[in-house]
């Protein structure tokens, strides 16, 4: 582990509810009082407090956690959290909490594992923008990530993923929870549901807003407000707005459809030639929604664009592929413009990752007018007044935290729908279940259970459905400070949770709890075998005796209130 000064903070195991300050813990083993260092102070958990339906199924887990922390001996202290102050705070390194409760969305390019690997390495912790969610900063695993993604083959390549996952459990990264499954609800005699297949109604999976049909034009779907708060979408930490504006307002060169299989979208084709070499041909009837065409010199300002952002620490979640010529644009040896339709990604070292991750990722930018909004020079600080997409959906009016109304765009070479689309936005979900329910909005993406079986059982014509999710929620550690930087510790928060309570509660046992702490759920293709994983407890209730055992394995002990008390020789300085 490398000293990082103000380098590494963020998230871990948490829990939620009214504490009443005792602790809980009576009846832990009582310690001798020179055996025992400080008392663990109270833990600060934050929790997102404005995103709809998840916030609604981390509410409903919280208090179990927080009963499951107070009987390992701690007092906790659940503090809701807006999204944005949260995110902001974890990704600039300013350790406002011991834990983050948090949640991953199954977007399909985490379907290959580099993306969420890669945000929990050494050089994305620290205050500089980017998306390590604990400021997570363990060398052996960053070096197998970095690895990883190197690697010539596939073979070779999940043999790394592997022994990464390994590490990362093995170091109680975080404590898992729960699978997040993708829930939604619809209007069944307005909406004929299309395109819905493995990936769910949600943002993350765009075929279904633009495969739907619905009796009445335009389509309305019931969002958080956090897609609306602003244009400049790149400097988005949230994944479901981003993975919308990316891939309903923009297209990327290739997109998973809705059972996860790669399609070409604004590519016409494209070809792995080795490790190092992708060809790609654009399609000729592709255009952006000015009716300017779509062409290689656009798809090369996009990789440059990104990587403008992500070098200055303003595009969170911009990994920079190995270009060959350098990690600086232009990329005029890395993207090799053939045509107006053909170019060449050449790498200085293998990178298997780029088409699922990158190519199925980044919606295509109109370069002219990009370069005229000054976005090459400020790419945070800038902010449209009519963004020019490549996507199905055409913006016609964005009220910030209001609204966002889109027309179909005709000149969309695979995509075009058959009606417009508004994105309403609601703070409370309640609210949100409410308009279905008073056919105010047609649909209901990132739905809680509760909301969706609301919606189900009620009297009329609307349907829930609900799809498996690969990732999940989880406590995010601040590893660099104590009591989080202690593993030991963050093996016991694990350990004790009761995982079936949380899955029955927040999912009404329509979901399996994760024991697995690895970000990669049992239903990801790269999770590793629970039979052979370092699992902190086998038992998805939680086992009590051994989150002690391993508190008291490495020198921590009880006060007769049964208070939980670092090791008498605990270095408690921050990393």
């Amino acid at each position: 582990m490398k000293t990082l000064g103000a380098a590494s903070a963020v998230g871990l195991a948490g829990c939620a509810g009214n504490g009443n300050g005792n602790g809980n813990g009576s009846d832990a083993p009582e310690t001798a009082d020179e055996d025992l260092g400080e008392r663990v102070p109270t833990f600060s958990l934050e929790y997102w407090s404005d995103y709809g339906g998840f916030t609604t199924m981390q509410e409903n887990m919280l208090p179990t956690i927080r009963q499951n922390m107070e009987e390992l001996g701690l007092d906790v202290e659940v503090v809701p959290v807006e999204f944005s102050t949260n995110t902001s705070n974890v990704f600039d390194d300013q350790r406002s909490m011991d834990a983050t409760f948090w949640w991953h969305t199954n977007n399909a390019d985490r379907l290959d594992p580099n993306s969420i690997l890669r945000r929990n390495v050494i050089d994305w912790a620290g205050g500089n923008g980017r998306g390590n969610v604990g400021n997570y900063a363990n060398c052996e695993y960053s070096e197998l990530v970095f690895e990883q993604a190197t690697a010539e083959t596939q073979e070779e390549r999940e043999e790394i993923i592997e022994a990464a996952q390994m590490e990362m459990i093995e170091d109680a990264h975080g404590a898992q929870v729960t699978p997040n499954p993708i829930i939604g609800a619809y209007n069944d005699d307005i909406v004929d549901l299309q395109g819905v297949g493995a990936s769910g109604i949600a943002r993350i999976n765009p075929s279904v807003f633009i495969k739907s049909t619905t009796s009445v034009d335009p389509m309305v779907a019931a969002i958080d407000p956090v897609m609306l708060e602003s244009r400049n979408f790149q400097t988005f930490t949230n994944g479901q707005a981003l993975f919308a504006w990316n891939h309903i307002i923009h297209s990327p060169l290739i997109q998973f459809d809705e059972d996860f299989e790669l399609q070409p979208i604004i590519a016409e084709s494209w070809e792995v030639e080795d490790a190092f070499t992708i060809n790609v041909t654009l399609r000729d009837d592709a255009t952006f929604h000015n009716g300017d065409q779509i062409t290689a010199e656009d798809v090369k300002f996009t990789w440059e664009q990104l990587t403008r952002g992500g070098n200055a620490g303003v595009y969170p979640r911009v990994v920079t592929p190995p270009f060959e010529g350098g990690e600086e644009p232009p990329f005029d040896d890395g993207i090799e413009i053939h045509d107006d339709l053909n170019l060449t990604f050449n790498f200085e070292e293998p990178y298997l990752p780029f088409v699922a991750t990158e190519m199925a990722r980044w919606g295509i930018m109109h370069r002219e007018s990009f370069e005229a909004e000054g976005a090459l020079e400020n790419p945070d600080g800038f902010e449209w007044e009519s963004e020019v997409g490549s996507g199905p959906y055409e913006v016609t009016t964005l009220a910030t935290g209001e609204t966002m109304e889109m027309v179909p765009h005709d000149g969309h070479p695979v995509y075009p729908p058959e009606q417009g689309l508004i994105f309403q936005p609601f703070r409370e979900e309640e609210t949100a279940a409410s308009a279905l329910l008073s056919d105010e909005v047609h649909i209901l993406p990132e739905s809680s259970i509760g909301a969706a079986f609301r919606a189900d059982e009620e009297e009329g014509p609307y349907e829930m459905y609900l799809a498996e999710g690969f990732v999940g929620h989880y406590l995010a550690f601040t590893h660099p400070e104590a009591p989080s930087k202690f593993q030991p510790f963050r093996r016991a928060v694990s350990a004790c949770l009761d995982r079936q309570e949380m899955a029955a509660v927040a999912f009404r046992g329509e979901v399996e709890p994760t024991v697995v702490d690895s970000v990669l759920h049992p239903a990801h293709p790269n999770a590793v075998d629970p039979d052979e994983a370092p699992l902190a407890t086998d038992d998805p209730s939680g086992d009590l005796d051994q989150a002690r055992e391993y508190l008291m394995d490495a020198g921590w002990g009880w006060d007769g209130d049964g208070e939980l008390h670092y090791p008498p020789d605990a270095d408690l300085e921050p990393l």
